[in-house]
């Protein structure tokens, strides 16, 4: 596919949408995550706040990477089976809905959340943490993207991730990646403490790093960026988290 990747912020929006809007090929994203498009390591983690297009565009670059002419083969997880249909598996569609490049190009097999590249035969396979078995028989994997490990709810735990993580490799020597999105809401989790806290296992310089909030997102809209910006003033604490994507420590508001 013949995908040009543009990078915009707040500035240079306009000017850039109405140079090259017009042409189908030409797909916009928040420019703080330009550089980490064709980076490959082992572990590449995008945090912050709400509204970021975090999860947006992770789907996108999956897509992308998808109808590209390397192998490619990757598996998505959320919780549960019912959360990843429901948001990544949904935001695939949405994006192959929406894209004019993308639209004819992908069959997808709703009930086993699989979506195949027809010319490439390169593919993303959806599954869960509740009911890992699915992802485990998945052969030659290059990619694992794992959406919310952090939430409010529960987090997974080390020996699922590293359950379904330890099963991707493939034989044509493409470096395996392990994608996390996430809203940095708490550090009782494997995710800040292998990555972030003081007795980390991971150097800061073998995994990607990418904090992007909501203000980092020029599509954002309005409204949400107002709901954010009054958070600030109603409820400080949670905006640090919410707002700003610092490490949050939620407490049990009603035991």
């Amino acid at each position: 596919m013949n995908i040009n990747i543009v990078g915009v912020n707040a500035e240079n929006k306009t000017q850039l949408i109405d140079k090259y809007g017009k042409y189908d090929n030409f797909i916009f994203i928040p420019d703080i995550f330009i550089k980490s498009i064709n980076e490959r390591k082992n572990y590449k983690i995008w945090r912050g706040s709400r509204y970021s297009a975090k999860s947006w565009t992770k789907a996108l670059e999956l897509l992308i990477n998808c109808g590209g002419d390397s192998y490619f083969r990757a598996i998505y997880a959320r919780v549960t089976q019912k959360a990843a249909r429901d948001s990544q598996f949904q935001l695939f569609q949405d994006l192959l809905s929406r894209y004019k490049i993308l639209r004819n190009e992908f069959i997808i097999e709703k009930t086993s959340m699989k979506i195949i590249h027809k010319k490439t035969g390169n593919y993303l396979q959806g599954g869960s943490f509740e009911n890992p078995e699915g992802l485990l028989s998945v052969p030659d994997l290059t990619d694992f993207w794992c959406e919310e490990p952090i939430s409010r709810d529960g987090s997974i735990d080390r020996r699922k991730f590293e359950d379904i993580y330890g099963t991707a490799r493939n034989p044509y020597g493409i470096t395996t990646q392990a994608h996390l999105t996430f809203n940095p809401i708490a550090k009782n989790n494997f995710v800040y403490e292998d990555f972030y806290s003081d007795n980390k296992v991971y150097d800061s310089d073998s995994f990607e790093d990418i904090v992007a909030n909501y203000y980092d997102n020029p599509f954002c809209p309005q409204d949400r960026i107002d709901y954010l910006d009054s958070m600030k003033k109603r409820d400080y604490t949670r905006w640090l988290v919410d707002g700003a994507g610092e490490w949050g420590q939620p407490e049990v508001q009603s035991p």
